[in-house]
C-alpha cells in the first residue's frame, strides 16, 4: 500500500484520508510579498488555510508566525 506522499503524487486532487499524515514545509515568503511597512525583526502573524469547506470555512487552518529578516 503506498504511503500518503506516493498516493497523493499520483492524483490530480490530493486529499488526505482520515488518519493519514503528511509533512508540510513552508519556506520564507518572497520579499515582494511582505507588507511594505514591515520592519526588520518584526513578527508577522497570520493564518495558513490548508483547505476550505463548501461554506468557506477553513477547518484545516493553522496559526503561522514569521519574523521578517534583518
Amino acid at each position: 500500500m503506498p504511503n500518503a506522499c506516493e498516493r497523493m503524487a499520483q492524483t490530480a486532487s490530493p486529499v488526505l484520508r482520515a488518519g493519514e499524515r503528511l509533512a508540510l514545509f513552508v519556506g520564507a515568503p518572497p520579499e515582494d510579498k511582505l507588507p511594505k511597512h514591515a520592519l526588520p525583526g518584526q513578527l508577522l502573524v497570520g493564518t495558513l488555510a490548508l483547505a476550505r469547506d463548501g461554506a468557506g470555512h477553513a477547518p484545516g487552518a493553522l496559526e503561522l508566525t514569521y519574523r521578517s529578516a534583518p
